[in-house]
């Protein structure tokens, strides 16, 4: 479940908390989004990387305000990941979405070194977070019992 909650934000934001039935959340998750993506013209940059017109992305893009974005992507897909189960997740995952923030974030400083800047930088974030989501796909579980959540001695 954790897994696909991830994919689901992963797609876009606010979708892994709707797969996780926190429609309050996903709704200010989407309207965030929404209103990033507008501001700094992210389906316009990521079009004109992939089709290979890197010098335009800087003229198009507001870069103050797109090295927000990585750190606002990876919170969502943490938080799809974090409540997918009634258990919270094990401590040393968040260690994945951090190293994919700040991936994120330097590839965003550094875009004008990187071929393909927006690419790139997404697909390294998303592999570093889709690793870290299924080594830590089991969740922490109490070390005794609870009663009544159908564990047994």
């Amino acid at each position: 479940m954790r897994v696909l909650a991830v994919i689901c934000s992963i797609i876009m934001p606010g979708f892994g908390q709707l797969f996780n039935r926190q429609y309050v959340k996903a709704l200010i998750l989407l309207l965030i989004e929404l209103g990033l993506n507008s501001t700094i013209h992210l389906n316009r940059i990521i079009r004109l990387d992939m089709l290979g017109h890197d010098e335009k992305i800087f003229q198009s893009a507001s870069m103050e305000i797109a090295h927000f974005y990585p750190g606002f992507y990876v919170m969502s897909v943490w938080d799809a990941f974090a409540s997918a189960r009634p258990y919270p997740p094990d401590s040393r995952a968040i260690i994945f979405f951090q190293v994919a923030g700040l991936t994120g974030t330097l590839c965003v400083i550094f875009s004008e070194l990187i071929p393909n800047p927006v690419v790139t930088s997404g697909f390294l974030m998303i592999g570093i977070i889709l690793t870290g989501s299924f080594i830590f796909n089991k969740s922490s579980r109490p070390l005794s019992p609870v009663p009544g959540d159908g564990l047994r001695e």
